[in-house]
């Protein structure tokens, strides 16, 4: 039975009847909007994670930073500490994900039909995150290099 006969039989119970129907436009705003929460998710125990080992390396970090290391290249090496494992997790997830739909859709006779924009702005989303957690984190690190935090610990 088509889509639109059921809304029509259901039509004429006025506003007490409403009809979904499975694979609409909206399906994809809630991919979208729970990909966005699940992104949230992951920036902030990325977060978590940083400031984390701010907290235990904070002696180490003053002791370089007191010995002439400047703060970019610790910057720097705090955002190749948080983006490696970032981009490793990305690129198996995508792949694994687009596996994994390409065997269900072939296995249900539906066409294998991947949005390449949608794909591309998660994962850039995932990996532009490594950029807005280091920026955030910026200001432990300039606190942990501080000649204070060698009296401290």
């Amino acid at each position: 039975m088509r889509i639109e006969n059921i809304r029509n039989a259901v039509g004429r119970l006025g506003w007490n009847g409403v009809v979904f129907s499975a694979g609409t436009s909206g399906d994809a705003n809630y991919l979208l909007i729970s990909a966005f929460i699940t992104l949230l998710i992951a920036i902030a125990s990325l977060i978590v994670v940083a400031l984390e080992q701010m907290r235990e390396r904070r002696r180490s970090l003053a002791v370089l930073s007191a010995n002439g290391v400047p703060r970019s290249t610790l910057a720097r090496a705090l955002l190749w500490q948080t983006s490696i494992p970032v981009t490793v997790v990305v690129v198996v997830a995508t792949v694994a994900g687009l596996a994994l739909a390409a065997v269900l859709l072939t296995a249900t006779g539906r066409p294998v039909d991947i949005d390449w924009a949608t794909v591309a702005l998660l994962g850039s989303a995932a990996l532009g995150s490594v950029l807005l957690v280091t920026v955030l984190t910026l200001p432990a690190l300039w606190q942990a290099t501080s000649t204070t935090a060698l009296r401290e610990v």
